[in-house]
């Protein structure tokens, strides 16, 4: 019996792992570029103008030029708002961290909220 259950066990084993590896979604770790530079462009305008505001007030005028930047097309401006911290981080990490001592957050998206 031990012999028969150990020959069975790891063929169940190997035909469940396969059954959910083939039925798991594939997700991107990198930004959409579309996204990247525009934000990219917008840290670098929007650091030097909002220095002196308090963080809310620089958190706020944050969420108002995201919103002008992507005005156009909903869907980009979706992608922007959820992939600001991935795009800015590995395109822009020194104008990230410049502003997020601005609007004291620990992530942009934090201070979009």
């Amino acid at each position: 019996m031990n012999r028969l259950l150990s020959f069975i066990r790891p063929t169940f084993l190997g035909v469940a792992v396969v059954g959910v590896n083939a039925t798991l979604p594939q997700y991107s770790l990198a930004a959409d570029s579309s996204v990247s530079a525009p934000l990219c462009e917008l840290l670098k305008t929007i650091s030097p103008q909002v220095k002196s505001y308090d963080p809310a007030g620089a958190r706020a005028q944050l969420v108002i030029a995201i919103t002008e930047k992507f005005d156009e097309d909903t869907d980009t401006l979706t992608k922007a708002w959820n992939e600001i911290d991935l795009a800015t981080k590995s395109q822009c990490p020194k104008e990230r961290e410049e502003l997020l001592k601005i609007v004291k957050t620990e992530t942009l998206k934090d201070a979009l909220q």
